[in-house]
């Protein structure tokens, strides 16, 4: 099967439902703020983009969703040219269909509930490596010497009770 998609006129199709987006959006908001009419009978939740599970957030991983199929299609016609780009192609095609699903259902938001607590560890662990590296680097190259960084580990443990000692 073979798909025929002309650039500019894909381009100019999401340049006109953006723009009707954008015209109805204004118009919603204009009512919103200046008419002081919460509702707009309803409009506003629909057509809002700063609300997340509407319409915009529909077009956006609609459009998102497109790129990741145009990616999949590109990973599929370079199987025979260039084996190596296309795990590129098909990479970007996963990241794609990612950004669709967590733009469609809000993926993002569940995953870092559940990851909120491992990624602070996980951010002050590379903030106490990072300090460690910048602190002996800097050492480094004030000394000129890396004796200190080969002193550090026995300097660390000579505090440490390892126990009885039977004198050997």
């Amino acid at each position: 099967m073979e798909i025929t998609l002309q650039p500019k006129k894909v381009a100019l199709a999401f340049f006109w439902v953006v723009m009707a987006l954008t015209l109805i959006h204004s118009i919603v908001l204009f009512f919103y703020f200046y008419l002081r009419d919460e509702e707009v009978f309803g409009l506003v939740d629909i057509f809002d983009f700063d609300i997340e599970g509407n319409v915009p957030t529909l077009y956006s991983a609609g459009a998102l969703l497109f790129c990741a199929a145009l990616l999949w299609i590109i990973a599929r016609s370079n199987r025979e040219k260039a084996a190596g780009w296309r795990m590129y192609w098909l990479g970007l095609a996963v990241m794609f269909l990612f950004l669709a699903i967590d733009e469609g259902v809000g993926l993002r938001e569940y995953l870092s509930e559940i990851f909120e607590k491992f990624m602070e560890e996980l951010f002050e662990m590379l903030a106490i490596v990072l300090f460690v590296y910048a602190l002996l680097s800097h050492i480094v190259q004030e000394t000129g010497r890396l004796s200190i960084i080969v002193g550090l580990p026995s300097s660390a443990t000579s505090g440490l009770d390892t126990g009885p000692h039977d004198g050997r």
